[in-house]
């Protein structure tokens, strides 16, 4: 059995029906798929082939045109025009005529193809064009049959001119391309009225108005499934349109030929065949009866030819007018599509500057899903007339209503809102207000103005834009027009406290009452309705509520009685919720959650930064807590379970602690306000200095008295992650360790360390130690007073120490620690001094040495080949480049005022040139203050030598006392490498100085001159010469020589 569905023309409101498409008419059946055999393989392959000029083999008429060729494309279309794209549009009004099977951006690969066919004879032939196996939403070459590929046909009937559209085996598309496709068929010049556009479904329905261009599935392209376009002669009604329209009746009318037709209308958006239909109208014109006032209509007309029924043409949609109304009347501007407004409702927008607004909207309704926005852009002063204007209202003049509404205000500025009347819907002039609101907040608040005295002719209420400041958004929502009640209701309805049991509320009575009813329950609950539970005959105000559950969310309303009769309506909900109940300790490991949710009774404070539960190495799985502050202002912030004993100075908080780069901060502190983060009271604050679990204990002691929320914070410098896990709010041990504890007034032999208590013990035990020494085979002494001076240290040596306190009665803490300290080195006094570079651990320096600035590091011959080796050894101190100020400082020396110094070393380059190396002294390891000596031993015109060369620079100190050497280095290019430096010296400058520079040349098979630079005013050397590698001592002397030799 075919099942035929009839074509529904879709006709703008404002326009008639146009029948350039030549009436075609739309079937859908359930017929068979037939795949054609020894037909034409096109040449249109790949990614939007296309193959143009094909005859059709025979004449082929469309939409009044006789067409003998067709083009083609892999995007599985037929065009008969010039022009075509991938990019489907039926609407177009450039890409037609177009017939569309499932015109996309389809792929031909090597297992698909387009082939076309004439079959049959005149004058009954048919051109049938195949998709085979094409690809839809798939880029991706010779995939698996059946996967991602579609089969369908387009056929042309010769006499008839009818088109086919026959779908075959159908596949679900694939996801490298997004899949957009449109089925149906257009005509030129394009554009509305000139296309038929399918929608697929259990009933297909086509548009002329509005083109389906987004089909993304084949649900419905069943095998078989046949699409049918036929030309029609029973043409359909035009020129659709409305007059004459009132409150409850409109006369439609239309353009046709013959002289029988059919109506068919309801309220807009029906779906078509279950609306009114009334047959057999002799008159191209029908008044539709019995309509509401202020809705929103259509209606389709069809041609009744006898033989045959032509398709509807519509809808046509119209406006029945607005009924003059009167109170009880609301809005609250839900029912419409935004920006528009409901029916009734007018505007009127006159701004001296910019562009202001008022329309619906869906920012943050009062009640959702819309509220009005009023936007006045730049529009400022009395030229600017801004109105949101109501529907026409009999009774305002009757003295017993008043208007009620919520307002809020987004932007800057002394916000104004006038309400008022009006005569005149369309102007502006017949104004006249009110009252006049200033106290508008970023909050919803309602306002109510009673006309109780109001004598007036005008029948509008409008609410105007005060428009005092530039850029400010006026919202309005829940808008009435009601009888003033008896008896008032409540307002300012607020809730004062909250305890996990119970909730005290205060209101402003407006009624004169003395009794109040006051309804509560779960969130949505309705009062008044038995969902609730209510607390009569209240008598106080403020009042409290009591019986509630912890940790459970409840909505309030409240409602004044002024008699037993007379109650007001309600107000509210006030929404809480009520805190945990507190508890004397706790574990929490996380783990009981499904991540990112907190635990019950955890919970994140205010809205900056990041906080969740997590998954991420936690200490025990699967769970831990996780913290983020991107900075300082944007911190992250985690309640704890309410304790009640958190200021009796008898438990401890116990935790592990990670940060995700060594150094990351941790707070634990209190709330006095548990929801409020800037009431967040530190403790004690923790550098997590390193990436895995560390336990911490924090002792809160009586600091945090009442208050019953601890929480962790995340103080964002250094922004780095935070994960906690492990948590345990328990008694603390009889004797609990020190905490705070500090190294200060280090020197070469002693430091002094210092603590908290945590208890009131007077007694303790340092052990102590060289770095990474074992705790129990350190050096244990007791300490009784607080600060500690531990004495005979090592100078330039790293220590370790554990405290633990001293309770008495084999009572002890554990142990706390290691924490660092490192002595101060020793000023050198014997000389000479030298370093080489050769027993230190690189890039690590020797003791007492300092780098200030710069990217100073020991190294040795195998790390680079861009540097000079030791000079000698295989370890050596280097600088690399881009450097700027870059100062190496050597240990100090104990110097005597008057004595001379020389300090050298060796050095190369890179052979590059930009290198300016100086050389300083000061009586500490830093620049500021430090003075230069001599000049520079490379300045930046001059190209390096990665051959070692040796600089001495001798000075003389005015005041005895310790002094530091050191190297500045600079470049200001990129271009070189590193500079090398090795075998540092330090001594008093001798009496009689070494010759330096010791060159040879002259060389013949038996002799050689040598020469040298003065160590003094010398004037006669002794030389020692030998083969290669002799020992000096050993060679052979030659006494007073001159220079050459």
């Amino acid at each position: 059995m075919k099942l035929l569905h009839v074509l529904l023309f879709i006709i703008i409101s404002t326009t008639g029906f146009s029948q350039t498409i030549a009436d075609y008419i739309f079937t859908s059946t359930a017929g068979t798929y037939a795949e054609i055999t020894g037909g034409t393989v096109s040449t249109a392959i790949g990614d939007d082939g296309t193959q143009t000029a094909i005859p059709i083999g025979f004449t082929f008429n469309y939409c009044g045109t006789a067409y003998t060729s067709f083009n083609t494309t892999t995007n599985g279309c037929v065009y008969l025009g010039s022009s075509f794209s991938y990019t489907n549009d039926l609407a177009s009004t450039t890409y037609n005529p177009l017939i569309a099977g499932l015109w996309d951006d389809l792929y031909d690969d090597n297992n698909s193809d387009v082939s076309y066919v004439v079959t049959g004879t005149a004058p009954n032939r048919v051109l049938t064009v195949q998709w085979k196996n094409i690809l839809w939403g798939r880029y991706t070459l010779n995939t698996a049959l059946p996967d991602y590929r579609e089969n369908f046909q387009i056929k042309l009937y010769e006499t008839t001119n009818v088109i086919e559209i026959v779908y075959g085996s159908m596949n679900t598309p694939g996801i490298e391309r997004t899949v957009s496709a449109s089925v149906g068929i257009n005509n030129t010049p394009g554009g509305s009225g000139k296309f038929l556009s399918v929608t697929p479904g259990v009933n297909p329905t086509v548009s002329n108005i509005i083109a389906n261009n987004t089909i993304g599935t084949i649900t419905y392209f069943t095998n078989g499934l046949t699409y049918r376009f036929a030309p029609s002669s029973c043409t359909s009604p035009s020129a659709l349109t409305v007059a004459n329209i009132t409150t409850n009746q409109a006369d439609a009318s239309w353009t046709s030929t013959g002289n029988l037709w059919n109506i068919q209308y309801g309220l807009s958006g029906f779906a078509f065949g279950t609306g009114t239909i009334v047959t057999g109208l002799t008159a191209a014109t029908y008044t539709i009866p019995s309509l509401n006032p202020s809705s929103t209509y259509q209606f389709y007309v069809q041609n009744d030819c006898g033989a045959e029924q032509s398709n509807w043409s519509g809808p046509y949609s119209f406006n029945t007018l607005c009924d003059i109304t009167t109170a009880l009347y609301t809005q609250n501007f839900d029912g419409v599509t935004t920006p528009a407004l409901p029916n009734c409702w007018s505007k009127i927008v006159v701004g001296s500057a910019g562009t202001p607004t008022i329309g619906s909207s869906t920012t943050t309704p009062y009640s959702a899903p819309n509220c009005i926005s009023m936007y006045n852009a730049t529009s400022v002063g009395a030229a600017t007339n801004l109105l949101l204007i109501s529907p026409q209202f009999s009774d305002l003049a009757a003295g017993t209503n008043q208007i009620r509404f919520r307002a809020r205000l987004s932007g800057t500025g002394t916000p104004v809102l006038a309400v008022g009347t009006m005569s005149n819907p369309t102007d502006a002039a017949t104004f006249v207000p009110l009252q006049t609101f200033y106290d508008l907040t970023t909050n919803w608040q309602e306002y109510i103005i009673t006309l109780a005295s109001y004598s007036g002719t005008d029948q509008y209420i409008a609410l105007k834009h005060g428009t005092g400041t530039t850029n400010q958004y006026i919202y309005i929502d829940n808008f009435k027009w009601e009888p003033i009640p008896t008896c008032a209701w409540p307002t300012a309805f607020t809730t004062t406290s909250t305890t996990s049991t119970s909730a005290s509320f205060s209101w402003q009575d407006n009624a004169g009452a003395s009794e109040w009813e006051i309804e509560y329950g779960a969130t949505g609950f309705t009062p008044g309705t038995g969902a609730g539970t209510a607390i009569t005959g209240i008598t106080a105000n403020p009042t409290t509520i009591t019986g509630l559950t912890a940790q459970t969310t409840y909505q309030f309303y409240v409602r004044a009685i002024c008699s037993i009769t007379d109650q007001s309506q309600w107000t509210g909900p006030v929404t809480i919720t009520t805190p945990c109940s507190e508890v004397t300790d706790f574990i929490e490991n996380f783990d009981a959650v499904t991540t990112p949710a907190f635990p019950s009774c955890w919970y994140k404070v205010g809205t900056l930064g990041s906080a969740n539960t997590s998954t991420t190495t936690p200490a025990s799985a699967p769970n831990c807590l996780y913290l983020y502050s991107s900075s300082g202002t944007n911190q992250a912030m985690v309640a704890m379970q309410p304790v009640s004993n958190a200021g009796a100075n008898t438990h401890q908080l116990r935790f592990k602690a990670r940060g995700s780069t060594a150094g990351a901060k941790l707070e634990v502190g209190y709330l006095t306000n548990p929801t409020d983060p800037l009431t967040f009271t530190l403790i004690q604050s923790f550098t997590l200095n390193t990436t895995t679990f560390q336990e911490y204990i924090v002792y809160p002691g009586v600091s945090v008295g009442a208050n019953t929320v601890m929480a962790f914070r995340a103080p964002g410098t250094p922004t780095y992650s935070i994960y906690i896990d492990d948590v345990k709010w328990e008694a603390k041990p009889s004797c609990t360790p020190p905490i705070n504890i500090m190294a200060s007034n280090v020197t070469t032999n002693s430091v002094d360390i210092s603590w908290t208590l945590t208890g009131t013990e007077t007694a303790w035990n340092i052990e102590y130690g060289l770095s990474g020494f074992t705790q129990g085979t350190g050096t244990v002494v007791a300490a009784s007073t607080n600060p500690f001076t531990l004495t005979g240290l090592n100078p330039s040596s790293i220590y370790q120490f554990y405290i633990q306190s001293d309770c008495g009665g084999s009572d002890y803490s554990t142990w706390v620690g290691p924490i660092s300290f490192t002595t101060l080195c020793e000023s050198i006094s014997a000389f000479p001094w030298s370093e080489g570079f050769e027993a230190v651990t690189i890039p690590a320096f020797p003791p007492c040495w300092f780098k200030e600035n710069g990217d100073w590091v020991t190294t040795n011959n195998a790390n680079t080949t861009y540097d000079a080796d030791a000079h000698n050894g295989t370890q050596f101190l280097r600088d690399s480049y881009s450097a700027t100020n870059e100062y190496i400082w050597t240990p100090g020396f104990t110097l005597v005022a008057g004595q001379s110094y020389d300090f050298s070393f060796w050095w190369a380059g890179d052979n590059y040139s930009y290198w300016v190396g100086d050389v300083f002294f000061n009586t500490s390891q830093v620049s500021t203050g430090a003075t230069q000596i001599g000049t520079s031993f490379v300045t930046s015109s001059v190209t390096t030598s990665t051959t070692y060369k040796q600089e001495k620079y001798t000075f003389t100190p005015t005041t005895s006392g310790t002094y530091y050497m050191a190297i500045r280095v600079n470049c200001a290019s990129s271009s070189p490498w590193y500079l090398s430096f090795d075998d540092f010296n330090f001594e008093p400058s001798p009496t009689c100085p070494r010759p330096t520079l010791l060159t040879a040349a002259n060389m013949t098979q038996n002799s050689a001159d040598v020469s040298w630079t003065l160590g003094s005013t010398e004037s006669s050397w002794d030389v020692q010469y030998g083969p290669s590698g002799f020992t000096l001592g050993t060679g052979t002397i030659v006494e007073g020589v001159t220079n050459p030799y």
